[in-house]
């Protein structure tokens, strides 16, 4: 089995993309002895996509839907003739509830559907930023391995996880803003 991760976020989101597609890469290599390679969606040649039996669609949400790089990539190979394609996304979003990546998955799932390739689901991460930073990356990592098998089997993914509950995630926001306003108030005596 070949698998795609294509990396398809704008360039802010580069580092964070790279550390999660290079860990899902090290788990299909060496878990799952799966022949895996990680692209970049702008410098992809669209003329290998036949070596592949899957493609993970790896991107960052700033708008709520795909981003321009994606929709640019689907123009791209648009024609392009291939064998049954699984498709499944991994998308990070800023917020804490993953739920917020569904609607890009229905985008996806709808242009897969209309190409003829089969949709099998998502791993949306929530917190993506705080989880980079922090021991949640632990977590998340244990949720990629389980990714990196689903796609190897070729089944129905809906995996989501998040850094934060909705308190925790309150909690610290008001934290920060708390000590903003301290320092505001400091600053004008």
């Amino acid at each position: 089995m070949n698998v795609l991760v294509l990396k398809a976020s704008l360039k802010h989101a580069g580092a964070t993309m790279d550390l999660f597609c290079d860990k899902l890469n090290v788990f299909f290599d060496k878990r799952c002895n799966i022949d895996s390679k990680v692209e970049n969606s702008v410098t992809f040649d669209p003329g290998t996509l036949r070596n592949y039996d899957a493609i993970v669609f790896a991107y960052t949400l700033t708008t709520g839907s795909i981003p321009s790089t994606l929709l640019e990539f689907f123009d791209r190979i648009e024609g392009v003739r291939t064998k049954d394609l699984n498709i499944y996304t991994m998308a990070f979003c800023e917020e804490y509830e993953p739920k917020v990546c569904q609607h890009s998955n229905e985008v996806v799932a709808f242009w897969a559907q209309r190409h003829g390739y089969h949709y099998r689901g998502s791993f949306n991460i929530g917190s993506y930023f705080v989880i980079t930073h922090s021991p949640a990356l632990f977590v998340v990592t244990n949720y990629l391995q389980m990714f990196s098998n689903i796609v190897k089997n070729g089944q129905e993914c809906n995996q989501e996880v998040s850094a934060l509950t909705k308190k925790s995630f309150l909690s610290q926001g008001n934290r920060y803003w708390k000590k903003q306003i301290r320092k505001e108030r400091h600053k004008n005596r």
